[in-house]
């Protein structure tokens, strides 16, 4: 009987270590938002380390994810942003890079923000994305994406429902 025991309580702490350890890719604070009339551009310098938003004809996707704050480490905060740009006059969309050959009038860009700045630029090296709209108001988006930059590879990956959002261009 104190086999079983012993046997049982060295599995359930094994579990409890495995589970522990185990983390969740979207951990943090995540936001889906989708806006109308607008326009992504890459900045002439400093390729790939941020995007503008400009008045335009696209429609443009912003996934956020947010990495929970680590108390002990100050400025630690870190945003990562998946975008993906589309003609205003679709309904769906998909994409695979490695079994399409162009993205056609998609673009799509990845950056990472913190409060500490850093200046690094990313490519995106491989990426599946695809979205249908469900209503005027949301769209289901699905992607999984790496990059590569100065200092590691990222990957990033969400499946969920994006709701409409205004920008005040004033």
């Amino acid at each position: 009987m104190q086999k079983i025991f012993t046997a049982t309580v060295v599995a359930t702490l094994a579990l409890m270590a495995v589970a522990c350890n185990k983390v969740d890719p979207l951990e943090g604070a995540v936001e889906r938002k989708f806006y109308l009339n607008a326009e992504l551009t890459e900045p002439e310098e400093e390729t790939g380390t941020y995007v503008k938003w400009n008045k335009g004809e696209k429609t443009i996707f912003r996934f956020v994810l947010t990495h929970p704050d680590n108390k002990d480490i100050a400025d630690d905060e870190l945003s990562e942003i998946f975008w993906v740009e589309i003609p205003n006059n679709i309904t769906s969309f998909e994409y695979d890079s490695k079994t399409d050959s162009g993205l056609g009038e998609m673009e799509l860009y990845y950056t990472r923000a913190c409060y500490c700045y850093f200046e690094e630029g990313f490519n995106i090296t491989s990426v599946r994305v695809k979205g249908s709209k469900l209503n005027q108001q949301q769209w289901s988006v699905e992607f999984e994406m790496e990059s590569s930059g100065k200092y590691g590879d990222y990957g990033l990956e969400d499946k969920g429902t994006y709701t409409i959002d205004t920008f005040d261009w004033d």
